[in-house]
């Protein structure tokens, strides 16, 4: 008997994350900025951003916000993802996707909502460097 109750928690476990990954999917597909000019206008966003002028030292000014919830200690199975050491263009498509509502979560597009170009190059660049 345990060993189907294990074998139903895995498949329920898998189920609910391939439920979870197809939401996520619909709602990016979905979202107002996709809609209006597809992935070409986040794009052209994220472009203008790697070309904006950095200042890292405002950057870990402004980095002390994000660390409310990205923790700097790596854990693979952390749910908010550590930020620190990751390439500066990955975490500018990041941020610019959440700005432009490509990525569904309130809380980043909330906090990306009043992040100009050069804020968003300049967090990319200290978490990039550190």
């Amino acid at each position: 008997m345990e060993e189907t109750s294990g074998t139903l928690c895995r498949f329920v476990a898998m189920s609910a994350f391939g439920a979870a990954v197809m939401l996520t999917v619909h709602q990016s597909l979905t979202s107002p900025a996709f809609a209006e000019g597809g992935y070409e206008k986040v794009e052209k966003a994220i472009q203008q951003v790697i070309a904006a002028p950095v200042d890292k030292e405002y950057g870990e000014y402004l980095a002390g916000e994000c660390a409310t919830c990205h923790s700097s200690h790596a854990d693979p199975d952390a749910e908010i993802p550590q930020l620190v050491g990751r390439s500066s263009e990955d975490l500018i498509r990041a941020m610019v996707e959440y700005r432009t509502g490509y990525r569904d979560n309130q809380v980043m597009q909330t906090t990306m909502a009043t992040k100009s170009d050069e804020e968003i190059a300049s967090l990319a660049a200290w978490f990039a460097s550190n």
